[in-house]
């Protein structure tokens, strides 16, 4: 049977919530005691290993969550498991030895092969990674328990053996540590809900559509990650952690935004398949949830993001508050583009439109990309990520609207529009006021949500009474 969706979305809210709390808390500690150049080390070095992280992973996150969850209904559960668990693991051990031969190759001689060399643990260990099981049967209260805990361990040993900036390798076991933990976890829960066999299988009949979700990863990756390693050859560690602090300013909001409607696609999945009505307005729902909660992210950051940045990393990252305000559209571009781009096809079985986008990402990334980092920096890599993640989802966004009749209302448009309005005008007081920095941010976040809601409620948004009486039921 399927799990609630409303439980679903409230676990990946506390999940999506606490990730973002225990990143920006290590991110305020990490950027103190390491500085831009530690953390930029580290960050270059990891976005190297998640290069092959992506080739680990084989397309297995989202076609996993597929398949699993409509074994669950076919009854084959315990054979689709097994199959996919032996993709993986043989997609784990090509990619260590792969990367482990780079890292010696590339970087034997560097004064941070060591901390390239630590990631390598990660990459082996993804075998385990079967988050896409515990999503494809909507286990998502255990994932949200799971993650939570390590992530707390995790944040303990970095304040108790990370104390100085030449701490840089032990933060960068740790980090590894945090993601390895997740992994190991994964198996001792397992056995409540399947068990693996070697009857029956067909585990080359995944290999196909796995390898081109992997395909499409791998250009994702190009267009995602590209800058943090162009931003390292062109520009140096000091560009490349002002562009990683504000890109995780921006994803801790993005994650938030897509707590909700990142539950859906198994039941999409399902939806497609057995009721078309009820997938149109799911969808539907999932678009006015993003409109509604993305919007005042965007019009926040563009007022207060320098004070954002400032006030999480130190006035040494101060720079980082313009590339977080550049990448700010990115919270709708991939906040719609994640519902209507990603799940409304992969649910629709159309995923062989996603490749050519992510092609055309990583073309304009390289195109516009260089140049304006060498030119800008940073900011440079901002305007870039934007650009390519336009290309990506405008065709798809068309693609989508094939496959799925959308309805988000006028009277929706309006009443947010009002809402935005009274927020933008709160701010703009707020400013003319000119308070301190810390007691100012918390001053305006506090009276800029209190005037949307107010105008929500005054104006009768649908997302606003929904949420507010889901709230009074609990």
């Amino acid at each position: 049977m399927s799990k609630s969706l409303t439980v679903n979305a409230a676990f990946n809210v506390t999940y999506k919530g606490l990730n973002v709390i225990f990143p920006l808390v290590t991110s305020m500690y990490i950027s103190r005691v390491l500085m831009p150049v530690g953390v930029g080390e580290v960050a270059y070095a990891l976005s190297v290993a998640q290069y092959f992280l992506t080739f680990a992973a084989l397309g297995l996150p989202d076609y996993g969550v597929r398949e699993i969850s409509r074994a669950r209904e076919g009854g084959s559960l315990d054979i689709v498991f097994s199959e996919l668990l032996l993709v993986n693991g043989v997609a784990s051990v090509v990619s260590t030895a792969a990367y482990v031969a780079l890292v010696v190759f590339a970087y034997g001689s560097s004064e941070n092969f060591s901390i390239h060399l630590v990631f390598s643990i990660m990459i082996a260990l993804n075998l385990f990674n079967i988050d896409w099981f515990y999503q494809g049967i909507e286990e998502y209260g255990y994932v949200a328990v799971r993650s939570v805990a390590v992530k707390a361990a995790s944040l303990v040993l970095m304040f108790l053996f990370v104390r100085d900036s030449g701490d840089t390798f032990a933060y960068a076991c740790l980090l590894c540590l945090g993601t390895v933990g997740n992994y190991l976890l994964n198996i001792f829960r397992l056995r409540r809900f399947v068990h693996f066999t070697f009857r029956g299988l067909e585990p080359r009949r995944h290999f196909k559509p796995a390898l081109y979700l992997l395909t499409v990863a791998v250009a994702a990756d190009l267009y995602g990650r590209l800058n943090t390693t162009l931003l390292g050859i062109f520009s140096g560690s000091e560009q490349v952690a002002y562009y990683s602090n504000g890109q995780s300013c921006l994803n801790a909001c993005l994650q938030l935004l897509l707590a909700v409607t990142g539950v859906f696609l198994p039941r999409l999945s399902l939806l497609f398949k057995n009721d078309k009505e009820a997938f149109d307005r799911l969808v539907s729902k999932g678009l006015r949830i993003l409109q509604y909660f993305g919007l005042p992210m965007v019009v926040f950051i563009l007022f207060d993001g320098e004070r954002v940045v400032s006030t999480l990393f130190g006035e040494a990252f101060a720079p980082a508050g313009n590339v977080v305000k550049l990448l700010s559209p990115l919270l709708l571009i991939k906040g719609v583009g994640d519902l209507m781009c990603y799940q409304v096809l992969l649910a629709a079985n159309k995923e062989r439109c996603f490749l050519p986008s992510r092609f055309a990402g990583t073309a304009v990334n390289l195109v516009v990309g260089i140049p304006l980092i060498m030119q800008l920096g940073a900011c440079g890599g901002a305007i870039a990520s934007v650009l390519s993640e336009t290309a990506v989802n405008a065709p798809l966004f068309l693609v989508s609207l094939r496959q799925v009749s959308v309805k988000v209302g006028r009277k929706f448009v309006v009443s947010t529009g009002v809402s935005v309005i009274a927020m933008t005008g709160v701010l703009t007081v707020c400013k003319l006021v000119g308070l301190d920095a810390l007691l100012g941010l918390v001053v305006e976040l506090i009276l800029s949500c209190t005037a949307y809601v107010v105008a929500s409620c005054l104006t009768r948004n649908e997302v606003c009474l929904l949420v507010l009486n889901k709230v009074a039921k609990r």
